[in-house]
């Protein structure tokens, strides 16, 4: 992901901020200025296999005349105070590869996001037609680093069907693994199974930069449920740094060649503004033997995640968002047919004063 880094490199990244929104080059001069612009739209693009599509998502803001005070914290100590919410209205897509957990489809899709008064997010829900359908609550400490995340997807009227995850964020505290979330602590107080730990180990192998993959000091593939998370960069163009990532999620299973899929996410960021984000669903491999193990799969399904709107706002967002592809990518079923072609869906952010 781009960044912000110092002045001298301001003016690069602006023109490929501003190649992806509505803004023009002398519009923005300064990174305040950059920092108050208001998301306005996004763009959805597809190329599936069935054809392409471009839809637009209208985004409004609402500033709060009155601060809302609220606690940050998973134990309702720390005050903050709630001062936007953000309003998008989802479009028709008449093939969605992006798909919400709690099934909705058609019309009458808007997604509400609230934020603190520094910007970090409170909360992201999915209402169809004024009812609540998904809720993910964001939880942090007294410097506002995330600790803990809620998911409540409700699938029915009355809401018999409810899937609730409540993750404890873990934290490296040595090495290349300070400052990252290495594992979740996952509840799932619906089914009353028993808590899981999920871990995620780390390298510093990409291009000098840390991202999830195997340790240098040894360690094992992530694990959750029916797939093994094989995370990495070399599916990426070159071999690219963190500007391009992905993962090979292999489903577990003793007989023969293992059905495997692979995702690559790319994406452009400049400060709290993220410009684009595009998630490949790999079927054709130009890079080599990387990623080829395991048997074809039909093409993948992604499920709304609100990293995938937010990631900017969070300390290494775009590693958050691959972690949890352990709840946004179902890959495909294990398929015969020639599936030649990769799949895309890109977001491009439309941005003005």
């Amino acid at each position: 992901m781009l960044r912000y880094k110092n002045q001298t490199v301001t003016g690069l990244l602006l023109l490929v901020l501003i190649s992806c929104t509505m803004i023009k080059d002398s519009d923005v001069t300064s990174l305040d200025q950059l920092n108050n612009l208001k998301l306005t739209s996004i763009e959805i693009v597809q190329n599936l296999n069935s054809g392409a599509s471009s839809s637009n998502a209208i985004v409004q803001d609402s500033l709060y005349k009155t601060p809302v005070q609220a606690t940050i914290d998973i134990n309702g100590k720390i005050s903050g105070s709630v001062v936007k919410q953000t309003s998008i209205t989802w479009p028709v897509i008449a093939k969605p590869k992006m798909i919400f957990r709690s099934k909705v489809f058609s019309t009458g899709i808007v997604i509400k996001n609230y934020f603190y008064q520094n910007g970090k997010p409170r909360s992201s829900t999915v209402y169809q037609n004024g009812q609540l359908k998904e809720w993910y609550s964001f939880y942090y400490d007294n410097n506002y680093k995330l600790t803990n995340l809620r998911s409540r997807i409700y699938l029915s009227v009355p809401a018999a069907d409810t899937i609730i995850t409540k993750d404890s964020l873990i934290y490296g505290i040595s090495g290349i693994e300070l400052g990252h979330v290495t594992s979740i602590l996952r509840k799932l107080p619906i089914t009353n199974a028993s808590p899981v730990t999920i871990h995620f180990p780390y390298t510093n192998t990409y291009g000098g930069n840390i991202n999830l993959g195997i340790s240098n000091s040894g360690g094992s593939n992530t694990t959750y449920g029916s797939y093994q998370y094989n995370y990495g960069n070399c599916l990426c163009p070159n071999n690219s740094n963190n500007s391009c990532f992905g993962c090979d999620a292999q489903l577990s299973t003793s007989q023969g060649s293992s059905p495997t899929s692979h995702y690559l996410i790319e994406g452009q960021q400049l400060s709290n503004l993220l410009s684009q984000l595009k998630i490949i669903d790999v079927k054709v491999n130009t890079n080599g033997s990387c990623g080829q193990s395991g048997s074809a799969t039909n093409y993948d399904t992604y499920y709304y995640h609100p990293l995938m709107l937010l990631q900017a706002w969070f300390t290494y967002g775009d590693i958050l968002l691959n972690i949890y592809a352990i709840d946004w990518l179902e890959p495909g079923s294990t398929t015969s047919i020639n599936v030649s072609n990769n799949e895309t869906i890109t977001f491009n952010f439309n941005y003005a004063h």
